[in-house]
């Protein structure tokens, strides 16, 4: 498998080397890897043996690109942001996952020819292999989408990527682009005035500069990742009964798949019930 990959990691092992594993499936041949340095003298033993385990679990021809931070980034968000920067200033296009999310090897196969398909395409603005919202018993579809949230298991264009903003400065624009595309404004209001002031999220920044560009998200109707990071250890999602985590996934075949829409109003509940509820305790 060519297309360029992205794994971003941090310090959960177990995850790290799922993850591997599943990419020893689709053998890429350029692989990236960023990963955040240690806040401290603890985490160092798990950051080390996640070093470790990349270099012993790779065992395919594979070139590997690494950025491992020298000092530690506190924000996560900042930290996925800066090694997607560095992924797109290498490659034109690819594929990003982070380190607990298991993709179906058919999501590799999809996004790769959409990538190629669309690289000229302005209006398309990321390829997903998660939808929340999943139809596993009718035949399969290309679908395409408002809502590019959750981000596991993706893939874009340098070209998009460009127009990124962590900062969600024009907060008046961002207000009229709400009402457009969203059903339970209040809620979106809410949520993203308390984003812009943390900055605890990437993923909802770059919804939004999707609708502002005009930008179309292609999702299959099946799901095709599977999020295995929710628990004690997770920086956002530690509710391990949330509705997104550890999603069941189906092969997506897209030469076999009809054209079609989502349903956009459905999705966005099921996206606002799962960050109502993605760091709540376990009951």
């Amino acid at each position: 498998m060519n297309t360029p990959i992205l794994l971003c990691v941090y310090r959960r092992l177990d995850k790290v080397v799922a993850v591997l594993d599943s990419l020893k499936l689709i053998k890429p041949t350029h692989l990236y890897i960023s990963a955040n340095a240690p806040k401290n003298d603890a985490e160092k033993e798990y950051t080390d043996a996640i070093k470790k385990a990349i270099d012993k679990q790779i065992t395919w021809e594979c070139t590997v690109y690494k950025k491992y931070e020298d000092h530690h980034i506190n924000s996560c968000s900042e930290s996925i942001v800066k090694g997607i920067d560095w992924f797109f200033s290498q490659v034109e296009y690819g594929i990003i996952l982070e380190d607990d999310c298991i993709a179906h090897p058919s999501f590799f196969e999809f996004s790769s020819i959409l990538l190629e398909k669309h690289k000229n395409d302005e209006s398309v603005y990321q390829i997903s292999g998660t939808n929340i919202n999943f139809d596993h018993d009718n035949p399969p579809k290309l679908l395409s989408t408002n809502f590019s949230f959750p981000n596991w298991g993706w893939a874009t264009w340098r070209r998009c990527w460009a127009k990124y903003s962590h900062e969600m400065n024009n907060w008046e624009a961002i207000k009229d682009i709400i009402n457009n595309k969203t059903n339970d404004k209040e809620f979106w209001e809410e949520f993203l005035t308390f984003n812009a002031k943390t900055k605890t999220a990437w993923d909802i920044q770059w919804n939004i500069d999707i609708w502002t560009n005009g930008g179309n998200i292609l999702i299959p109707s099946f799901n095709t990742v599977s999020n295995i990071g929710f628990g004690y250890l997770a920086t956002h999602t530690s509710n391990d009964e949330n509705l997104g985590a550890n999603l069941p996934t189906k092969n997506f075949i897209i030469n076999n798949a009809s054209f079609g829409h989502a349903d956009d109003n459905q999705i966005e509940k099921k996206i606002i019930h799962l960050i109502k509820n993605i760091s709540s305790p376990k009951k």
